[in-house]
């Protein structure tokens, strides 16, 4: 295709994703750095030789059993070639989602898909360069949104509930969808939780599967770790509050902020119902709200959001800010948010600017833009979304703010 006016902005997000990926690739190859997979690796090897994957080398790992079958299978290929094909896996599964949901949505604009890639990208960079598992576990809940925005309803519930049960957090987009078509969902939930969850009994001994299982409940049940590390929304409260961050440890962490998070879920929810059932709106849009609300859930309640996790911001940081922009909605919400969220993303930004100033309100950056992203859900995104009713893309042009239902005619 002819590079021109109408496309050159996707055409630039392909050539700078192909060069990162490329880079990545190049990094790991010479350089092992700072990398999780390291223990992933431990853990795959441990699985293979069916050990103790909670204990011993391995007693940093806090994921669902069966993930490690993934692991078990990089783990049969020598260190770097696993390497190498986890950072693939990782990157072409985040940019095979967005691109595909992408297309979904802009259709009849090929600028704003690439706008879409390159917004997202400063989200994904924490991440990427310590090889965890975040853009790879994202990318699948994204996909499993647009399986069942393609109505293939059994495919989209086995994606997120894997992705759910592997890091907990994308759950969040499971129960939102599923409060939107709960009696097309429910029953396939069940199915698909049943062959995820037999799928390590299968493959391993019941007794060695069972065995990890419980340790694995064991190891969450008395996590202790340091809570430095998370930046959700109690951290914008300490720094407000407090002036500084003092609830460092996790046994420390009050209840009552359970009860925020939990309200901040239930807003979230009656959004996408609002827009569902009081204002109608169409297929296209309820998979927007429920993408951008669930990543605003995960960015900004947790349960762990760390800056690594940061690539759970891709749906509001993609599809909000361009959504925000063309439709002239709440802007001065949106530009300020995206642009917290993406410093927010960077430990190097953290760490150069706590030298730099020597306070705690740097930790609140990341909390603080998805705060704004969610009130800009909570009060804008109707107008925004309600623009993608008269077709399936979202119009070329706009004329002043039209009203829902507004007849033209």
């Amino acid at each position: 295709m002819k590079i021109s006016k109408d496309n050159y902005l996707y055409y630039t997000a392909l050539l700078v994703w192909a060069v990162f990926s490329i880079g990545i690739l190049l990094y790991f190859t010479f350089n092992v750095g700072n990398t999780v997979f390291t223990l992933f690796y431990r853990v795959g090897s441990t699985w293979n030789s069916r050990g103790g994957i909670y204990s011993g080398e391995c007693a940093t790992y806090s994921y669902w059993p069966g993930f490690a079958l993934l692991l078990a299978v990089l783990a049969k290929l020598p260190y770097t070639l696993g390497s190498l094909l986890w950072s693939i896996l990782n990157m072409g599964t985040i940019f095979l989602a967005l691109l595909l949901l992408g297309r979904a949505v802009f259709e009849q604009s090929l600028n704003r898909i690439g706008a879409l890639l390159l917004l997202v990208l400063p989200l994904l960079l924490e991440g990427i360069f310590n090889q965890q598992s975040n853009s790879l576990v994202a990318g699948i809940a994204l996909l499993g949104a647009l399986a069942l925005y393609r109505e293939r309803y059994f495919v989209a519930s086995l994606l997120l509930l894997f992705a759910s049960v592997s890091k907990i957090a994308p759950a969040a987009f499971a129960l939102l969808f599923l409060v939107m078509y709960p009696w097309k969902l429910w029953w396939r939930y069940v199915l698909a939780l049943v062959i995820i969850l037999a799928l390590p009994f299968i493959f391993a001994g019941v007794d060695y599967v069972i065995t990890q299982h419980l340790s694995w409940v064991d190891f969450l049940s008395a996590e202790t770790n340091e809570r430095w590390a998370y930046r959700d929304f109690f951290v914008l409260y300490e720094v407000v509050v407090k002036g500084k961050m003092t609830t460092n440890l996790m046994p420390d962490f009050p209840q009552w902020y359970r009860g925020v998070q939990l309200l901040g879920a239930a807003i979230l929810c009656g959004v996408c119902l609002w827009l569902r059932y009081v204002l109608r709106l169409n297929r296209q849009a309820i998979l927007l709200a429920v993408i951008m609300s669930g990543s605003v859930w995960w960015l900004l309640l947790g349960p762990s959001t760390e800056i690594a996790t940061c690539v759970a911001g891709v749906g509001i940081a993609g599809f909000g800010v361009i959504l925000a922009f063309v439709t002239r909605s709440g802007r001065w919400l949106m530009l300020p948010g995206y642009i917290c969220v993406a410093l927010g993303s960077s430990g190097d930004y953290e760490w150069n600017m706590q030298r730099l100033v020597g306070e705690d309100w740097i930790f609140a950056t990341l909390p603080f833009g998805a705060s704004l992203m969610f009130i800009w859900l909570c009060f804008y995104a109707y107008k925004a979304l309600a623009l993608t009713t008269d077709s399936k893309a979202i119009r070329l042009e706009l004329e002043s703010e039209p009203w829902i239902g507004e007849d033209k005619s």
